[in-house]
């Protein structure tokens, strides 16, 4: 059974199909950053401009 075979469609997503949406989300998954390393560096940042500022 060769891909030329198989009916698009036929057992539903294609395992390429799968591999492109996990490779995706995985990569999407890593681009973002948590929330809570956001907020440490938006703090972090305050902390160091008031001790500049100071």
């Amino acid at each position: 059974m060769t891909l030329a075979d198989r009916k698009p469609g036929a057992g539903g997503l294609t395992p390429l199909a799968w591999l492109l949406i996990l490779i995706g989300a995985l990569g999407a998954w890593l681009l973002t950053p948590p929330p809570e390393v956001e907020r440490v560096g938006a703090h972090q940042e305050v902390g160091n401009r008031r001790e500049v500022y100071r």
